[in-house]
């Protein structure tokens, strides 16, 4: 058994509570975003002299794809995750969060949480207190697995397969967990460390899903279903 980390450090509630409280990051604290998420203001309301990573990366010729918004239980916005892609460099997923508000406008930065981080999907999972949990990788399959498997909270962890011991899966206490790994070795090699995870916090059980031979190299749930599944 993993000896959970993260066992002993507030949960993401108090955490919020704690920023609220004291309109800062330190000692874990997280402050949660005002209601209006878009690449126009999010890019006006990026700190000054974070807006160099976005900037370069746009002159670069990458574009705004998706914005994802990492939610508490009770639905604020508590992290964000900026995707970006090229149609020739492929994609770059930038974490993003508060840093609190400089009179009354609200300052945003290129950065991580501090661990332990929330999962993507603590609302929706707050909704369904008894429905079964399937984890994959990255909010974009996420998004893609709730519509097809709606009788599951599709949920991830920010940073990827390397970052999974920096999240905080303490909601999944006493639930039933499917994992739909990338089919990379990224996504193969993560699934004993989560395994271990999930059994300290509790979860009631833990199965992996195994992907067809079939299935490309770095297949996910947002990836069309190739040809040869069907036959």
């Amino acid at each position: 058994m993993i000896d959970y980390i993260y066992s002993k450090s507030p949960t993401i509630d108090e955490r919020v509570a704690l920023g609220r409280e004291r309109n800062s990051t330190t000692d874990l604290g997280i402050i949660p975003f005002p209601l209006r998420w878009d690449p126009e203001w999010l890019f006006d309301n990026f700190a000054r002299g974070a807006k160099a990573p976005v900037s370069r990366h746009l002159s670069d010729g990458y574009r705004f794809t998706s914005l994802y918004c990492y939610r508490d239980a009770g639905g604020a916005i508590i992290a964000g995750a900026v995707r970006l892609d090229h149609p020739e460099k492929g994609k770059q997923v930038l974490p993003v969060r508060s840093t609190g508000a400089i009179g009354c406008s609200p300052m945003l930065e290129v950065k991580a949480l501090e661990p332990p981080r929330p999962l993507y999907g603590l609302d929706l999972l707050a909704k369904r207190p008894d429905a079964p949990i399937l984890l994959v990788e990255g909010e974009k399959a996420a998004d893609a697995a709730r519509r097809i498997f709606p009788d599951f909270v599709a949920m991830t962890w920010s940073g990827g397969c390397k970052a999974v011991g920096k999240a905080d899966f303490r909601p999944c206490a006493g639930r039933t967990i499917v994992l739909w790994p990338d089919n990379d070795p990224g996504g193969l090699s993560v699934i004993p460390k989560l395994g271990g995870l999930l059994h300290a916090v509790g979860a009631a059980s833990f199965q992996v899903v195994k992907i067809p031979p079939c299935f490309p190299q770095k297949w996910d749930l947002a990836d069309p279903i190739p040809s040869e599944a069907h036959g």
